[in-house]
């Protein structure tokens, strides 16, 4: 009986395994041809499983990398994912997707206003309710035509199964929207700006600046003491937009001064601003 029962146990360890290939084949196949439907910023497409609200809202620079976390609002055993996003291509690019507890073995595309990703595995994830089931790690182009806020909409043919490749049903995913963080006008600089977001930060921040004209750029920053504890190397730039990050890992808790100087045939600007490292 004990070998009878050993058996049995290793043909439904089997019949899961396939099913999860299954699964995950299915999955890669659309994730390889991702269907083209547009790039309609807003448009919400529920599927049959899955679908998508809206809470809170990123305001974003241009030019401007970030990270959206896709909420599992019922947590559950999960043990393979399909799932998709339509994006407006002309206002965001995929930059890459994390999993919690850095889970491995996901694979993914960003095609077309589409990204999709696919992932399975016999051990399944655990995700809590109101857990993370994914970071989108994106990144603003021109943001400043965009009228009103972004939506992401989900993949009709989006799908979670449990360790039984059951699929799971009524799933709610849970997302931010993105609207245009414009600079204020204390950003401006003479037809030049300058704004760091996200601020305060743990991680890094980012220096994002126009300018009109090409310049030198000198980054600077200092303790609450007034003392320079950090200066980057001067750089010449073209006239545009740019980017510079600011790590936290090299800097100690608490607020620092950043003195962000603009230097050209025309002018000599510079800029104070506060910053707050939160590890």
């Amino acid at each position: 009986m004990k070998i009878k029962h050993l058996q049995d146990s290793i043909y439904l360890t089997e019949v899961i395994i396939i099913l999860l290939c299954s699964f995950s084949l299915n999955a890669q196949v659309s994730l390889i041809q991702p269907r083209n439907t547009g790039l309609i910023a807003g448009s919400l497409k529920d599927g049959p499983t899955v679908s998508l609200q809206y809470k809170d809202t990123l305001s974003i620079p241009s030019f401007t990398e970030f990270n959206i976390p896709v909420i599992m609002k019922e947590g559950s055993e999960i043990s393979a994912i399909s799932l998709g996003f339509y994006y407006p291509g002309e206002y965001l690019e995929i930059m890459g997707m994390e999993m919690p507890d850095n889970v491995q073995g996901f694979s993914y595309s960003a095609v077309d206003g589409l990204f999709r990703m696919a992932w399975s595995d016999i051990d399944p994830i655990n995700i809590m309710d109101e857990g993370t089931v994914m970071i989108l790690k994106m990144k603003s182009t021109d943001l400043s035509l965009l009228n009103g806020a972004i939506r992401l909409g989900i993949d009709e043919s989006s799908e979670f199964a449990d360790s039984s490749a059951n699929v799971i049903e009524a799933v709610i995913l849970e997302i931010p929207e993105i609207q245009y963080l414009s600079p204020d006008p204390e950003d401006s600089l003479d037809g030049n700006y300058v704004l760091v977001y996200p601020n305060p930060f743990n991680d890094f921040t980012t220096i994002n600046f126009y300018l009109k004209a090409d310049s030198k750029v000198k980054i600077s920053l200092f303790n609450p003491a007034g003392m320079k504890i950090l200066q980057m190397p001067d750089a010449n730039y073209p006239q545009g937009t740019y980017q510079v990050k600011l790590y936290a890992i090299d800097l100690s808790k608490g607020i620092f001064i950043l003195k962000f100087e603009i230097i050209n045939e025309d002018q000599s600007n510079s800029r104070l601003i506060k910053i707050l490292v939160t590890r």
